[in-house]
């Protein structure tokens, strides 16, 4: 998990602005469906950051502009694994606790970031 005031994507780097920040999660995912998902730019994939109140914050638009990430329905196969970077605009005094990760068929699953300190 990485903050910053400014995220890389095309074009240049995209500012946080005033009392906000950009939150990062690098994740590798895998596809143990029967059928291909868009991890950019459409459902299935639905994700959430949360913080110490309870707030939770969606995914920037435009993931698929971040280096390195797949292109826009640009779609990964079953037993396939892409890496990819989740990034989301919080308050700054926001205090990230989990981040929420779910196709949209299944429930959800949460992982517990109270215990990672942001780089």
């Amino acid at each position: 998990m990485h903050e910053v005031d400014g995220i890389f994507m095309e074009g240049g780097t995209k500012s946080a602005g005033a009392e906000a920040k950009y939150v990062a999660l690098e994740a590798v995912v895998l596809n143990e469906t029967k059928s291909g998902m868009n991890l950019t730019c459409s459902p299935p994939i639905v994700s959430s950051l949360i913080d110490d109140q309870g707030r939770r914050y969606d995914a920037i638009d435009g993931l698929d502009k971040i280096p390195g990430n797949p292109e826009c329905d640009e779609r990964l196969q079953p037993g396939s694994k892409d890496q990819m970077v989740f990034a989301y605009l919080v308050p700054e005094s926001a205090k990230i606790t989990a981040w929420e990760f779910s196709e949209s068929d299944r429930e959800p699953s949460t992982i517990d970031l109270s215990g990672i300190s942001p780089t």
